[in-house]
């Protein structure tokens, strides 16, 4: 992601107050008499003096607005990924009882060795938390297998952890932008007096979803 540069910030507030300058000649040009032979100002270099200050007041508008475009960007990057996580819990409640539902009808025997052969990537706790957590257990039973709402639902689980996992990249890239911009000039002004808080990275499981060494046999 592009960074903010000092150097272009600052040729920005030039031509904000350039603009302002010019702003403030066509206004005293407009109310000078038709008769005057230059321009009337109501002191010497007021155009330029008034120009500076509207450049600084419009470049800090522009400034302000983009720091809290930022922040609202990253409010609602985090709030995509709880509710993409939300649905990542219902869809694997889902998961861990249609689990318990089948292996409820099984035989003991067919039971442990299903558990047997998918141990390497089951939780402690025997609570199905992830895609490939739930793709063992299906490959486990070919009844399973064969059910279409079954496979739906295990490619449902994996689409959604794919968007979580993207959701969290996009975040932590509006977050390393936002707090560059708040450290860089002349944002840093804005964020002492407005007291804008740097934003936390996302920091997560990454091992969560990732096949075991014991599944790979190494």
């Amino acid at each position: 992601m592009k960074k903010p540069n000092i150097a272009i910030e600052i040729l920005k507030l030039l031509a904000a107050i350039v603009a302002g300058w010019f702003l403030w000649v066509c206004i005293f040009s407009a109310t000078t008499p038709v008769d005057a032979e230059e321009m009337v100002e109501p002191f010497t270099g007021a155009c330029l003096i008034f120009g500076v200050i509207t450049g600084i007041v419009l470049s800090m508008g522009i400034t302000f607005n983009i720091i809290h475009h930022r922040y609202e960007k990253i409010k609602a990057a985090l709030s995509n990924i709880k509710i993409t996580e939300e649905r990542e819990e219902k869809l694997l409640d889902k998961a861990n009882r249609v689990a318990d539902k089948y292996m409820s009808h099984e035989s003991s025997i067919q039971c442990t060795v299903a558990k047997e052969r998918s141990h390497a990537q089951m939780p402690v706790d025997g609570k199905i938390k992830t895609a490939s957590q739930f793709r063992a257990t299906v490959e486990n039973y070919p009844n399973l297998k064969a059910n279409e709402s079954v496979m739906e639902l295990l490619k449902q689980i994996q689409d959604c952890q794919n968007t979580i996992a993207n959701f969290k990249m996009h975040y932590n890239e509006e977050v390393e932008y936002y707090n560059v911009l708040l450290h860089s000039f002349p944002s840093n002004i804005y964020r002492i007096l407005f007291r804008y808080p740097d934003a936390e990275y996302y920091r997560a499981n990454v091992d969560d979803d990732i096949i075991s060494d014991e599944a790979l046999g190494i």
